[in-house]
């Protein structure tokens, strides 16, 4: 008996065989990425005392539970359908659901498992999708793009040789070798190393992108085992990052969801996947890709704001029409001798830097016609705070004591007390100084916490759980504020992080000539729409003279995304003030364009050593692509753009540059001189 889900752009198709479910085929646009020609295991539960093999994904993973088939049922709805596959074994019962959305070809899956017996049973680990015979037609191994995420290195993709990483596919099935590719992350900043996310890629077969939905610690791993080539996304495993849970009588565990979507190009992957983000992403009020949002902090007054530098700095930015104003972090708190995020948690205004009070400053602001912003960290509290501020039970604990990070502790969000203080600061801050714009920031990880339902890293996962939900009440309740989440820049850019961020912090890359790296890649991560970027056009503390190209380089950086304007605006040239002024004007003329654009890779993903850089966006009826010369000298900019079906060229900022440019028959030229960025419009045929 066979199995099928399948839309205009997806097919799975499922064996059922000797009470054995398996995935035989997936495809997407006609194209099969997998095809297994054995019978996989489907569902893969690792349990305390089971016995394994020496492979984790195993066909016959746990030796004494196997799971049997019960059946299936197909859920149509409106806009997609949901094919659960429920199997048995005698303690567990598994429900496998994969959906499929009508308009695109992102397959989603995640599984519960439900214990069915009368006694408590502790899971290590349930991996929601494992893919047997991988791009496995002619044995050789596809390529690896994984995506590195350290702090102020987001999203830097790199590719990896499978076959040179310690395994190789073997034509001969007689022939069993085993290896193993994995790529692992710990800690409550979910995307503090790696995104949570991969792509393989093999000639004639196109790529095939993966993602999971983290929830504290998260695995993958790529296998070759018994003559296939398999994706296991794991999610969390005891082996690999520690967890296990207790599942009682009667209880059910979801796990988290993945999705894999393929096609013939990275274009092609991001237009579904940015779709997918756009239907399950929270419903936001605030018209954010039209907003300028400026930032006290960056290459500024950092964490040592004063009212003094607000008054100056808020006189200059509501020149330019600025929308909101924020003032980041050190306006709570006296940090006398040391950071004020060292001291966070009472969140009292502090007095050294603000005598005269906070509120003036704020009512200073609003009076020149923009909203205020402010910064805060809910889920800290630094070591120097008042020890007694916090009851003890509020804090995570590993072994009865508090773990420490980057001068802070971590509050644990399952204890009521510390929600319910968390909902006074805000209120707090709402009440008393009004703002329209709270940025949420996260500036440690925490690798457990006791918990009686499971392991350290459990009770880091319930936290997480727990706070994502009081972020999404927070929102509801104060519909009228327009909430940025952070975390040291951007490491929760995970999936379900996003899906309920109206801005997210993508990067605090303090260099303007980095961030287009950075951004070229982007996509990948989060949506265009909800990327705040930083735009630093004066580097105070590094150099004495600002040139016209940084001004313009900065303002190209944010076109696509939601800006972040930061530094002192006063210094710079009345031409350089200007060259400001039209970039601003631009950004906002594409803020409805970006709520449908998709995004676009023209060149793949970027190096650090490119000496060209691009990023862009297409409707469907114009492409908009910026173009970056990172280096001195000059170059010729030479892509072709049939594929877009581009004709007509126009420079759109600066646009007084004198590149010579132009498109002839769908390649297009710009002739570049020294460190440069320009942004380009193109009419598309129809």
């Amino acid at each position: 008996m066979s199995l099928k889900l399948s839309n205009a752009y997806t097919d799975i198709e499922f064996c059922v065989e000797n009470e054995n479910v398996s995935i035989q085929t997936l495809s997407f646009f006609g194209k099969q990425q997998v095809n297994s020609k054995s019978k996989g295991t489907h569902s893969c539960v690792f349990l305390t005392g089971g016995a394994y093999f020496a492979r984790h994904f195993d066909r016959n993973a746990v030796l004494g539970e196997k799971f049997t088939f019960v059946d299936s049922k197909l859920v149509q709805e409106i806009d997609k359908q949901k094919l659960i596959i429920t199997e048995q074994s005698e303690r567990l019962l598994v429900r496998s659901v994969y959906t499929l959305y009508k308009e695109f070809a992102t397959l989603c899956v995640y599984k519960e498992v439900e214990n069915i017996s009368k006694e408590d049973i502790q899971i290590e680990g349930v991996s929601p999708l494992t893919l047997f015979g991988v791009m496995d037609e002619d044995k050789k191994l596809p390529n690896l793009w994984k995506g590195y995420n350290t702090h102020c290195s987001e999203a830097m993709f790199e590719k990896t040789d499978l076959n040179a990483e310690g395994f190789r596919g073997f034509a001969r099935a007689e022939v069993e070798r085993k290896g193993k590719y994995s790529v692992t992350s710990n800690g409550t900043q979910t995307t503090k190393q790696y995104l949570p996310m991969g792509i393989l890629e093999k000639e004639g077969q196109g790529l095939l992108y993966f993602e999971l939905s983290p929830e504290a610690g998260w695995h993958y791993e790529l296998e070759f085992e018994r003559g296939e080539f398999a994706l296991c996304l794991t999610g969390k495993t005891f082996a690999d990052n520690g967890w296990y849970k207790v599942l009682k009588a009667g209880e059910t565990y979801r796990t988290e969801s993945v999705r894999v979507v393929g096609g013939e190009s990275l274009d092609c992957i991001l237009e579904h996947m940015t779709k997918y983000r756009r239907e399950v992403r929270l419903p936001c009020k605030h018209d954010v890709p039209s907003k300028v949002i400026y930032n006290n902090f960056m290459e500024n007054t950092y964490d040592h704001p004063t009212e003094d530098m607000d008054a100056s700095c808020s006189d200059e930015v509501a020149k330019y029409g600025a929308d909101y104003y924020v003032i980041d972090a050190g306006w709570h708190d006296k940090g006398i001798g040391h950071s004020p995020t060292h001291e966070i948690g009472e969140w009292k205004e502090n007095l050294v830097n603000y005598p005269s009070g906070l509120k003036k400053t704020t009512e200073a602001i609003k009076a020149k016609g923009m909203k205020l912003g402010l910064w805060v960290e809910v889920q800290s509290v630094g070591i120097y705070c008042n020890k007694d501020a916090y009851p003890e039970d509020c804090f995570f604990h590993v072994n009865g004591r508090r773990p420490g990070c980057n001068c802070r502790y971590q509050l644990d969000f399952t204890k009521a007390e510390t929600r319910a203080r968390a909902d006074a600061i805000i209120a707090d801050m709402v009440s008393t100084y009004g703002p329209a714009y709270i940025k949420i920031d996260y500036n440690q990880t925490a690798m457990g916490n006791d918990c009686e339902s499971g392991s350290i890293v459990e009770g880091a996962v319930q936290h997480v759980k727990a706070y994502r939900e009081w972020y999404k009440a927070i929102q509801e309740k104060y519909p009228d504020v327009l909430f940025e989440s952070c975390a040291s820049g951007g490491m929760c850019m995970d999936a379900d992080s996003s899906a309920q961020a109206a801005v997210i912090s993508f990067s605090d890359m303090p260099t303007y000539f980095t961030v287009p790296y950075a951004i070229a890649n982007q996509p990948m991560a989060i949506l265009p729409e909800q990327t705040g970027v930083w735009c630093m056009p004066v580097r105070k503390f590094r150099e004495t003279q600002t040139t016209d190209e940084q001004v313009i380089i900065n303002m190209v950086n944010s076109f696509y995304y939601v800006i972040h304007l930061a530094t002192r605006l006063e210094y710079l040239s009345d031409v350089q003030k200007e060259l400001l002024k039209e970039g601003l004007a631009y950004y906002r003329s594409l803020a409805v364009a970006k709520k449908t654009a998709l995004p676009v890779m023209p060149r793949g993903f970027t190096s650090v050593s490119d000496e060209v850089v691009c990023t862009g966006m297409k409707t469907s009826e114009k492409l908009y692509l910026s173009w970056y010369h990172m280096s001195d000298g000059a170059c010729e900019v030479v892509e072709d753009l049939r594929r877009y079906g581009a004709k007509s060229a126009k420079l759109v900022y600066p646009k007084n540059a004198a590149n010579e440019y132009s498109i002839q028959d769908g390649i297009f030229r710009c002739k570049m001189q020294g460190e440069s960025a320009r942004a380009f419009e193109f009419e598309i045929e129809k």
